[in-house]
């Protein structure tokens, strides 16, 4: 504190490290720095000498005449309570200024002055300057940014610039949201004069490329942009291989081959040229304003292929370890694999972000921030309004209801997602109770706690890269969750889905059944789809079964019970050999993933029994010990001798295609697939049962013959009514003869979406009679030939 005058500069050896209050005035014999909150109840007199000032500086009055005050663009802010004057060609630059009278610029200013200040709309001061001198004034710091917004172009004279950096560059990404308001025959969205160029011809996408020696090159096709709805627009372009790229929403609009190569970006002609952001950089009478709405402005110094670019539409993004991350999906963006690909997986390095304008912090109407490591702050132009950040970053929704209501969505006026739900590179964020009766394909798909995405419908939830439950997904009917190779799940403590499937009612009759959940729990970010056992499925328990209707399953220890299922009838079949290897379970044991179980019917009304499995849904790797217990015995199946044999099940809550399974574990298993099928019989007797097992190979499927037997001999007719299709429906079981040591594996790769409803799966429960749809399941054509032998018996 100075209780008077204080003289700084030259030789006084003034250093301000905290915070420093001079009662009168604050006078100049030398150039002077700045670096701590400075305080004057009087004026600032120069004489000659230059101002450095990098904090704060609170003064009464200043007073320029052919003086400079000079801060750094950043931390640098003046504060004047009263009155404000240059003269003389004197100068203030690099500033945030806040005029506490009247909130103006300065409030006398020569026409040969420079005031290169960017203006803030309000500061709160303490009255008592104690208060704003404690900690080094570290409570008082005036925010100068006003707004987390988009910007609003009018199309006029609206824009925004900095210096240029694109030119010279050998590939380039350049992407945008964007919202427009009108259409016009030329709008730029962002570029450089010469080197490149993202805009809209008439509401089509367009990207422009010079390279150095040749003239301009343009990619873009017929796609016309909707008004007053937020789209993506993106251009890549590359010298190694002469192409470039459009798109929209993640989706390649055109590709063209420049037919040149080795060539960098070209430099401006001019020598003048700024990257600008809603207009034209160069000295032309048609400036190309941009008459809408722009967020998330983006420029890579290199081709971005489709898959990164699509991973980094739908949310901003923040560095991670040196490589760009995203902020609405906590996982790492590199390219997804293709099936079989075993090559490393390509990133997007944060170094390559050469400029990114998310829009998050307007600075005083004056400045946007630029968010990636080059701190190439943007400058305003005549940009007077702004409009809050609306673009889907994710899609979030805001109240209950139907996905096709505009107004289930946060921003749905200015959305397309109600209207097109199988967008397969968005991110949709579920906040409340959703319904939906269509297919929907996502990048990502987050279900908040207590929240539920319910599938109405025999449909299909395609996820190929994050799915996050922390909530409910509810697929009711014949509904399905698909997720891709590399697709991981995270859940939540409560984080479930509930999926149905009806076994058979009868008490007599056997169902052969697998779970596609496990026990609910937390679970934290992992590769599911290593070539190792997926660790964070989770076995079932049968006890967390429930009927229809939401009510727990009730067991009984009798053989049979009406509404009850017996525990006496409940076995799996692990490795064995004879019909002695059937192995009892009962309601509290742990079923791993992909291990097949059966029971019979609780003899409820009714052909069939519908079942609610509830549950974390499995995902990913599942593998299963595979032990040949018969050894040396030369594969020549013989029944309770070396028949090796094993219940599996389907383990997802979708469908799998059969011939992939028995692809990925051929050498392991003989390669035929057994399924059970009870079509009459009211006994418990096991020679009394009326049923057999329907095969399934990639040859044939062929109905079942009567099972004779402890060893099931066929020595009946083939009484079966359903006949296999290439792919196993959800919850379906199946013995398969084990021919190795080994692992059995079930994995993503063999999940599709197919319907019990029009034959392309069928589940074996009951004595229905069910055809298989045809064009599909065969590609070898076979002659089928029904015979019959001289004891009567049927063959086909």
């Amino acid at each position: 504190v100075v209780n008077g005058n204080l003289t700084g500069g030259g030789s006084s050896s003034l250093v301000n490290l905290c915070s420093t209050y001079v009662q009168k005035d604050f006078e100049l014999n030398a150039a002077f720095t700045n670096d701590a909150l400075l305080i004057i109840d009087g004026n600032i007199q120069f004489n000659g000498s230059i101002f450095y000032n990098n904090d704060i500086i609170l003064v009464k009055n200043i007073y320029l005449n052919n003086d400079d005050l000079v801060g750094n663009g950043s931390s640098s802010t003046l504060i004047v309570r009263n009155y404000s004057e240059l003269l003389a060609g004197s100068s203030i630059t690099g500033h945030y200024y806040y005029d506490q009278d009247d909130g103006g610029g300065i409030d006398a200013l020569c026409g040969s002055c420079t005031a290169d200040l960017y203006k803030i709309e309000y500061v709160d001061i303490p009255a008592l300057v104690s208060e704003i001198t404690v900690n080094c004034g570290e409570n008082f710091a005036p925010e100068p940014i006003i707004s987390q917004a988009t910007l609003d172009f009018d199309g006029i004279d609206d824009y925004v610039s900095t210096s240029e950096f694109i030119d010279g560059s050998d590939e380039i990404t350049i992407m945008a949201w964007v919202k427009l308001d009108a259409y016009k025959t030329s709008m730029v969205i962002a570029g450089e004069e010469d080197g490149a160029k993202l805009w809209l011809s008439n509401g089509k996408p367009r990207l422009s490329i010079t390279t150095q020696g040749s003239s301009v090159r343009h990619a873009g096709n017929s796609t016309v942009i909707p008004l007053n709805e937020w789209h993506h627009v993106a251009g890549t372009y590359s010298n190694s291989n002469g192409k470039m790229r459009v798109y929209l929403d993640g989706e390649v609009l055109h590709q063209y081959n420049t037919g040149i190569s080795g060539n960098p970006i070209a430099t401006s002609a001019s020598g003048l040229s700024t990257f600008e952001i809603g207009r034209l950089s160069k000295n032309v009478a048609d400036k190309q304003y941009f008459d809408g709405c722009i967020d998330e402005v983006r420029v890579f110094n290199t081709w971005l292929s489709t898959d990164l670019i699509n991973k980094i539409i739908y949310q901003e993004i923040q560095e991670n370890a040196g490589l760009a991350g995203g902020m609405a999906v906590a996982k790492d963006i590199v390219e997804s694999y293709e099936e079989g690909e075993t090559e490393p997986l390509e990133s997007i390095s944060w170094n390559s972000l050469k400029a990114y304008y998310p829009m998050t912090d307007i600075i005083s109407y004056e400045r946007t921030v630029d968010y990636s490591s080059n701190n190439r702050l943007t400058t305003l132009h005549n940009i007077t309004t702004l409009q809050e950040q609306t673009a889907p970053l994710p899609y979030e929704t805001k109240a209950d209801g139907d996905w096709t209501a505009e107004g289930t969505w946060l921003h749905g006026d200015v959305w397309d997602i109600e209207n097109i739900p199988n967008n397969e590179g968005s991110i949709v964020k579920i906040n409340n109770k959703v319904t939906t009766s269509a297919n929907h394909e996502h990048l990502a798909l987050i279900i908040e706690e207590n929240q539920s995405l319910t599938v109405i419908g025999d449909y299909e939830i395609e996820n190929t890269w994050y799915l996050e439950l922390n909530g409910d997904l509810d697929l009711q009917d014949d509904a399905q969750l698909v997720q891709g190779i590399n697709s991981d799940l995270v859940t939540g403590a409560n984080g479930k889905i509930l999926r149905r499937q009806d076994g058979a009612s009868n008490v007599y009759w056997y169902t052969y059944m697998s779970s596609p959940v496990g026990a609910t729990g937390v679970t934290t970010l992992s590769d599911n789809n290593a070539a190792t056992n997926n660790t964070n499925n989770t076995a079932f328990q049968f006890n967390t079964l429930k009927e229809g209707d939401g009510s727990a399953v009730e067991f009984t220890n009798a053989y049979n019970e009406v509404g009850k299922i017996s525990t006496r009838w409940m076995y799996t079949f692990q490795n064995g050999l004879t019909y002695y290897d059937w192995a009892q379970y009962s309601p509290t044991t742990s079923l791993n993933p992909g291990i097949g179980y059966i029971h019979k019917g609780t003899g409820n009304p009714g052909l069939e029994q519908e079942y609610i499995f509830e549950g974390k849904p499995n995902n990913g790797t599942i593998l299963i010990t595979a032990d040949d217990v018969d050894g040396d015995s030369g594969n020549e199946s013989q029944p309770d001798v070396t028949l090796t044999s094993i219940l599996l099940g389907n383990p997802y809550p979708s469908a799998i295609d059969a011939h992939q399974f028995i692809d990925d574990n051929t050498g392991v298993i003989e390669g035929t697939l057994y399924l059970w099928q009870q079509w009459a019989g009211s006994n418990h007797v096991l020679r009394e049962y009326e049923g057999g097992y329907a095969t399934l190979n990639k040859m044939a499927k062929i109905r079942a013959y009567q099972f004779n037997g402890l060893s099931g001999a066929i020595t009946s007719s083939q009484s079966g009514t359903k006949t296999p299709t290439q792919f196993l429906a959800v919850g379906q079981a199946f013995m398969t003869e084990v021919i190795a040591d080994g692992n059995i594996e079930f994995n993503n790769a063999q999940r599709v979406f197919k319907k019990e409803a029009i034959g392309e799966t069928v589940f074996f429960r009951d004595a229905d009679q069910t055809t298989e749809k045809k064009g599909e399941n065969e590609k070898i054509e076979l002659m089928r030939l029904d015979f019959t032998t001289s004891n009567g018996l049927k063959r086909e």
